[in-house]
């Protein structure tokens, strides 16, 4: 008699294709859950302070609104001209006037020193906006008409870009 080798043939049922699906699915989520190489540690005196670029401003300033103050900004982290999430801090003269404007995007702000009054209209009005003083958060959705008066203050935003001021006629 001879002796017979059997050969293991998978069985498949629609619970063990379920199951492998979500075992593929689990797979190709790996490489995302990887931790990443570096992380960043950023420390004030490391900061790179440069003029605000003229760029970032769309439309023209309405006639008798004050100049457009000549801010500085540093990035903390991410490309605020590029799609993506970025992290930047904004230094202002003090008592400039920020025009009214409007973004395409979501922007989160927190007041790091001074104050920074902002306002939620079409219109500056000084007695109208918002002290809002160092350790304040700020959302700002997108869209939303707004201004500031900067009272000798550094704010962080953070948003996911490209970041544009719409200026409002």
């Amino acid at each position: 008699m001879s002796e017979v080798t059997r050969l293991w043939v998978p069985t498949f049922s629609i619970g063990r294709l379920f199951d492998m699906r979500v075992l593929a699915l689990a797979l190709l989520c790996i490489p995302n859950l990887a931790v990443a190489a570096d992380h960043e540690l950023v420390s004030p005196d490391s900061l790179e302070w440069k003029p605000m670029p003229l760029n970032w401003l769309v439309g023209k300033i309405p006639a008798g609104a004050p100049p457009v103050p000549r801010a500085e900004y540093a990035v903390i982290h991410g490309d605020p001209n590029k799609a993506g999430p970025f992290i930047i801090r904004l230094k202002s003269p003090p008592n400039s006037i920020l025009p009214v404007h409007w973004h395409k995007i979501d922007e989160h702000i927190t007041v790091l020193s001074g104050i920074w009054c902002i306002g939620q209209s079409d219109k500056i009005d000084p007695a109208t906006c918002k002290d809002m003083p160092a350790g304040s958060y700020i959302f700002i959705p997108r869209r939303m008409h707004h201004w500031a008066i900067t009272k000798n203050s550094i704010v962080e935003l953070h948003a996911v870009g490209p970041f544009r001021a719409y200026l409002v006629p």
